[in-house]
This record gives C-alpha cells, structure tokens and sequence, in this order.
C-alpha cells in the first residue's frame, strides 16, 4: 500500500482524532505503543511488535504506551510476548492506556506513570451476529475474556478477581496516583504532556482531566468541519452525492445504492483529507484522491463556510466510512489467511477499494488457478476426498497407538506405515498442494497452518485417546450416585423430597384435596478443569506418538480421577448440608454405633436405613441397603459378609448372602482404615447428585492454532460439580 495511503487511514480514524502517532523503535531503542492495538496500519499488530522488539540489542527493553486500547486478541498476544520475556521490561505510560492497553502494560517488571496520565479498565466488548445461539456463545467468550484479562491485572496488583471485575463492569479510571496506590503501577514520576491526540468519546466515564490531557490539531489540521468543507462547492453550495463521487474520482456501481455509494465516498474524502493534513496540504506521491478532493475545497486554510449541523453529519460519515473500511480490510485479511491468498493478491484488493463479495469470487479463481498449476510431478495421490482421508489417517494413527484396542480398517490400509510427516506431505498433496524441495520443518510449517484437515486430525487422535483414557479410569461413585446436567455455572438447587402425600377418599361431589411435598433446598454448581496440550511441528518431525496417546490418556484419567476426589471428599470430609449439620450426624439417625464390619453391625446400619423418615409426616421411608462401601483394607472382610454360606441350621444362615454389592474405594483409607458405608439405590432415594454442563459428558476438548505455539493448540476441559442432596440414602459405621 502506499506510504500517503498509510497515513489517510491512521489519521482518518475517529473523525481525525485518533491518535496520530505510530508505533516504531525511536532513537533510543524505545518501543512506542501509540495508537490502537492491533492495528495493522498503526504497526501495532502482535507480528509486527514481536519482530521490534527481536530486532533490538540485549538489554532492559523500554516500552512507552499511550493508546486507547484495541483489539483483545492481538493484546494478549502482545502482552504474552512481554511477559514471557527473559529481559526486564520496563513501561512508561506517557499518556492514556486504556482497555487493551492497560493489559500490556501489567507485563512490565516496572510500571511508571506520571500523575496526569490515567489507566483505564473495562470489561471487553465487541460485535455479535448471528442467531440467539450464536449471540450466547458470544457472550460466553466475552466472560473467558473477562476472566482471562481480571487475572492479569490480579496478578499485577494482588487484588482479587471479584474486586477487579466490579471495577471493570464500572468502567473505573485512575490517575497516576490512583494507579500506583492499587498496584496497578509501580512508580509515579513528572508529569508530561502527550503529542498526540485521541478521541475519548466512545469511552462512558471519561474524566475531564484526561480529555483535557490531549491538545487539539492546530488551525488549519484535518478536523470535522474540515471533512464537511470537502462536501461543499467553492461558492458554499452543498454538492450532491454524485457530485462528491466525481470530485474523489468514483463513479456508481450498476445496482449501487446511494447508501453503499456515500459509504465509499465519505472513506475516499476522509482518506484525501488525512493525507493533505500528514503533508501540510502538499501532495506525497500523487495521490490521485486528494489531488481530486482539493478541486471543491478551495485553499486549505480557508474553507467555505458550512453550516454545523452539516459539518456534524460529515464528521459522523467519516468516522463510519473508517470504521467500515477497518472492518472491509479485516474480513479480506481473515479470506486471505484462511485461503493462503498471496500478499500481493491481498495488497491489490486493498489499495483498489475490492469489496468483500468480490474478493471471494476473486479468491475462487485464483484456487482453480493453483490447483491447476500445483500437481506435484512424480506423485501419486492416494485418492480420497477430504473426509475418508481425515477418518482413514485417524484409524491409521489409532492403529499404531494401540493395535490391540483399534483394528485397522479397509479405509486406513492407504496410510500404514506412514508416519507422521508423510500423512502431513499426504494432506498438502491432497489439498492441490506441492511439497517440492521442502524441509521436513517447512512441510510440517504448511500443514499445520495452509490447511485444516491436518491440524483436525491430531486434535481427533488426541480425542480418542483422551476419552479413552477418562473412561478407562475406574469411577466406583456412579454406581450409589445420580447423574445430572446443568445448562450454566449457577448454583444448582435440589429438593430434599419428602412423603408423597397420602391419597384420600374423595367424596361424592368429587372434591379432591391438596397435597404437597416435603423438601430441604440442597445446592451446588458446576466448576470449569482444564490443561492445554501443544502439538508442535517438532511433534510431527520427530513422529512422536506419545504427544497423541499416552499425554492425552493421562489427561482423561486426571478428569476422571478429579470426578472420583470430589464426590468422595463429599463422604470423607463429612460436608455440611443446608440444615448446617453434617451429613453423617446423630440427628441425621445415619450413624451407628462405631464397631467392626460384621452381621450384628450391618444389620444396625440396615435398619437405620428402613426406619428413616419422611420430611412432614415422619413416616418410615423402608430404604434398603444396596451398596455396602469399604476401604481396600476392608475388602476381604466385606467380600466375606456377603458370599453365599451353605449352613446345616438357620442360625448359621448368612443374612446379607446376594443382598448387597460392595463397593471397594481406596481414597477412603486415606482418611480411615476401618470405617465403611451403607448407600440405598439412587432410583430410591437422591443421595450425591454429580452434574455436567448440558452436552458435553465428560472431558471434552478444543483445539486452536495458536499464535504463542508453532503448531496447534489442544484445551482439555472439563465441567463438573457434585453435591449431597439427601442424608437420608446413607449410613456410615466409624468403625472399630
């Protein structure tokens, strides 16, 4: 793009008030963060600040902010490059450093601001489209984000999240004192006045002291009332819209709308403006749209005079024509990334004002085109479509994971013994793609980013494996407790159930009574596991199956094994319930007298069972024991009680012969060696309720091609919660 481009766009932001100034290494080897974060126009891009910042000599790394805020994702990226750093980083906020900005600015070892300069924090926001589905999944990652971001700062500050997360939801603003006093800075220094300027409007709680921190442009500078001069005539007149087109050197499109066509219009003059501004209203590289915009606007310093209702509607139009050519150049970088679109393609498309429609119709043909010139000479590729190759690699891979456990299917034959960079050249090929003269490093490099099958199919083997692992793991609760679903993270309430209310004979009239149900409000909720696994192109390189089975594997036996702990600290811990007594308790009537496992004991803990009763009427509920659970230490003793005793007289007759299943948990010994447990059926009686989130049983994963890792990224999660709904459905023996 060229250079006056450039600078139209950046000084063209925000009717001409965004911050003017760029982000460049100065003369002392200094990185300025000036402008919005994330921009590729202001050099504020992760990529381009990571380069930077490599780029300098060894040494204490300085970086000075003063920016708005921006984009969350390429801040975290820019903020994850600072932190991980093995140099000190040392900011300096010169001015503001709002939203994203105060993020980056917790990555330094030291904070130093001046009292006049203010620190913003927010809760993140942004565009959501789609259906209502689509807008809650939105909305859900907006919290991960907001989560993600009041960690940070918490772990600048020392401040807890629940404290952070108010003053984000408030929009919270502090001066240099104010952020040194919470920890938000380090050290407070001479004040000094910032050169560029930034438009505070968008922002709700905005002090006055930081608006008045920015001086305005000088007469004669790039303002609104400027931008609506470029809608006037030399003698004043207010032009036409087709008229404004043939001035910047536009024409109508057939179909075009006077909507669409002003859109256009009021970018080109907005970007002609900008430019006379950046040059002091001389020409730099004959830009073809100020050269056209200047033969309306009369001499620069003496614009014809507008009404303020029209200069406010111009200023209006140009920050929106911005604000649609920001997202017009977004959506065609994400094409070309998602594409493997060439640079040049990309650039022309932009400089030439392409519109989004006509890039893909544009990036369609210029697929045909590749994949005509790209078949590999001396190839053979195996021939299957997308699917039955992702599916045959992912049994192929299974197959040598565990040959006992995955049989090799016909659909997988093409592809063993292969390893793993072969499937990667395999799925490149595939894809119309070449490999000719590559490195094992560059083939892994393209298959992990140029395609999505490849990165599908590691996430897809590391699935199978992770929930082979989680199943694997043995889980004795599920046996005494019910399964639920939660559709949220809030608490989830449980009735204690009571007596049915007793059925009584209805009179001639046929009038029926009411009834109603005893209960005691139990409560838990779900809460989020998780651990991250990166598959990198080393992994490929080095055909190492470990990072796809047995690191998967284990993290699926960790969510079980984390499944196992917290319903049985529920029972070990003897947790409180919402009466505020224990859950093993004298008035609970479901603890017995302590003594060793025997028939006299179990026939104690049996009738405790029968005779519990109901919440109101206090009838005996008639529980019966089905599960009798012990520690390791206990096993054969119980395993004993309960065998089948062919006996010569009654009295030797074994009473609980076939009448109990025992259950054998280790993590009871931890806490005693002698105690053990009698559970009724959880068709009978809610005793521990666990819970998922609604949909996804179980560990379940996630998969993203990471900017911090050269490969993908595989986030195991789990959501789980437990909680003891009814005391009533156990009884414990302390033991002897």
């Amino acid at each position: 793009m060229p250079k006056w481009k450039l600078k139209a766009l950046a000084q063209a932001v925000n009717g001409g008030l965004a911050l003017s100034a760029t982000n460049q290494i100065n003369a002392k080897g200094e990185l300025l963060l000036y402008g919005v974060i994330g921009d590729w126009w202001d050099g504020l891009d992760a990529m381009t600040i990571v380069r930077e910042v490599e780029a300098l000599n060894d040494g204490p790394l300085s970086v000075r902010i003063h920016s708005e805020g921006g984009f969350i994702t390429e801040g975290l990226a820019i903020y994850n490059a600072l932190a991980n750093s093995e140099r000190r980083v040392e900011v300096t906020i010169d001015g503001i450093a709002l939203s994203m900005a105060s993020v980056i600015a917790m990555a330094g070892d030291v904070v130093r601001i001046p009292a006049n300069a203010f620190i913003m924090i927010h809760k993140p926001s942004g565009p959501s489209l789609g259906e209502a589905d689509d807008h809650r999944r939105t909305a859900d990652v907006y919290d991960q984000f907001e989560d993600t971001l009041a960690n940070i700062y918490a772990t600048k500050t020392g401040l807890d999240k629940d404290t952070l997360k108010a003053m984000m939801a408030a929009e919270t603003w502090l001066n240099g004192e104010q952020a040194v006093e919470l920890g938000f800075a380090d050290e407070l220094i001479e004040p000094v006045q910032a050169v560029a300027q930034a438009d505070l409007a968008a922002f709700q709680n905005a002090p006055a002291g930081a608006v008045n921190l920015y001086h305005r442009p000088a007469s004669g500078q790039h303002t609104p009332a400027a931008t609506a001069a470029a809608n006037t005539n030399s003698k004043g007149t207010v032009m036409t819209l087709e008229q404004r087109a043939k001035a910047v050197g536009l024409s109508r499109h057939a179909g075009e709308t006077d909507e669409q066509l002003e859109t256009r219009v009021a970018a080109a003059e907005a970007k002609a403006q900008a430019a006379a501004a950046a040059n002091g209203g001389e020409e730099e590289e004959d830009p073809p749209l100020a050269a056209a915009g200047a033969q309306n606007r009369g001499t620069r310093n003496d614009p014809p005079p507008v009404p303020a209702a029209a200069a406010q509607n111009a200023g209006e139009v140009a920050t929106q024509a911005i604000a649609q050519e920001r997202t017009r150049v977004s959506e065609l970088r994400a094409l070309a990334a998602t594409h493997r679109v060439e640079e040049a393609d990309l650039n022309r498309m932009i400089d030439t004002g392409t519109t989004v429609a006509d890039a893909r119709n544009e990036v369609l043909n210029l697929l045909a085109t590749r994949s005509q010139n790209n078949v590999p000479g001396g190839h053979i590729v195996v021939g299957h479509n997308g699917e039955a190759l992702r599916a045959g690699m992912v049994a192929a891979l299974m197959n040598r994971v565990n040959p006992g456990a995955n049989q090799l299917p016909d659909e997988a034959r093409d592809f063993r013994g292969m390893n793993l960079l072969n499937m990667a050249a395999e799925v490149i090929h595939a894809g119309g793609g070449s490999t000719r003269g590559m490195t094992g490093m560059e083939i892994a490099a393209k298959a992990m980013h140029s395609t999505d099958d490849f990165p599908a199919i590691l996430a897809d083997v590391a699935n199978k494996t992770l929930r082979a692992g989680y199943e694997a793991a043995p889980q004795t609760f599920k046996a005494f407790c019910r399964q639920s679903s939660a559709s949220d993270f809030k608490f989830i309430n449980r009735a204690q159930l009571g007596d049915a209310p007793e059925l009584e004979k209805v009179n001639e009239a046929g009038e029926y009574k009411y009834g109603s149900m005893g209960e005691d409000n139990q409560r838990y909720k779900l809460e989020t596991y998780g651990k991250i696994i990166a598959l990198t192109r080393q992994t490929i390189i080095n055909d190492d199956l470990d990072a796809f089975s047995r690191v998967p594997a284990a993290f699926g036996a960790s969510a079980a094994e984390l499944e196992s702990n917290t319903v049985w600290a529920l029972i070990t811990e003897n947790v409180k319930m919402a009466d505020n007594v224990t859950l093993f308790h004298a008035s609970h009537n479901n603890l017995g007298t302590a003594g060793a496992l025997s028939v006299e004991t179990l026939s104690e803990g049996r009738k405790q069972l029968r005779l519990q009763k109901g919440v109101k009427s206090k009838r005996p509920l008639n529980l019966q024991a089905e599960f009798l659970i012990v520690p390791a230490a206990l096993e054969t003793k119980a395993q004993q009680i309960v065998a089948e005793i062919l006996s010569a007289k009654s009295s030797d007759v074994n009473p609980f012969a076939g009448t109990l299943t025992v259950i054998v948990e280790p993590r009871l010994d931890e806490k005693s060696e002698s105690s053990w447990y009698l559970a009724a059926a959880p068709s009978r009686i809610d005793t521990i309720e666990y819970a998922y989130l609604t949909g996804e049983e179980g560990v379940y994963i996630e998969t993203q091609q990471g900017f911090d890792v050269d490969g993908v990224k595989i986030k195991a999660r789990l959501d789980f919660g437990a909680g003891v709904i009814d005391h009533r459905g156990l009884f414990k023996n302390a033991g002897q």
